[in-house]
């Protein structure tokens, strides 16, 4: 027969090792991170901006970026004035290509005077 003392004695429930959860999830983590950097470094080498005047009928406007290929459009008018190409540069030579507008006899500046020039109907 089972005495009171030994009735209110329990066995502790058994415990098991919970898996190692942590270690792989900081991988995943760390996985995710690199990928978001490299996107992130692609994108900025694709981004390019146009320094040159704004188009006819809005076109193209002054400071409009893109990534990875240009419209079809804009395609058109650089086949009939490719000095606008050369005002398109990658973001990171914005502020150089932007001081280099106004200091006569640029390649800049000499750009933005053809394309002035499409601008106005003069070439």
């Amino acid at each position: 027969m089972t005495t009171q003392s030994e009735k209110n004695v329990s066995t502790p429930p058994k415990r098991t090792a919970a898996p190692p959860a942590e270690k792989p999830q900081k991988q995943v983590i760390k996985k995710v991170e690199k990928t978001l950097h490299e996107i992130r470094q692609e994108a900025e080498v694709k981004s390019v901006i146009y320094c040159g005047p704004t188009l006819p009928n809005h076109a193209l406007l002054q400071y409009s970026t893109f990534t990875g290929d240009l419209p079809p459009h804009v395609q058109e008018h650089i086949e009939k004035c490719p000095a606008i190409m050369e005002l398109v540069v990658p973001v990171s030579e914005l502020a150089e290509t932007t001081a280099n507008l106004t200091v006569k006899g640029t390649k800049d500046q000499i750009m933005f005077e053809e394309v002035s020039k499409y601008v106005r109907g003069e070439k």
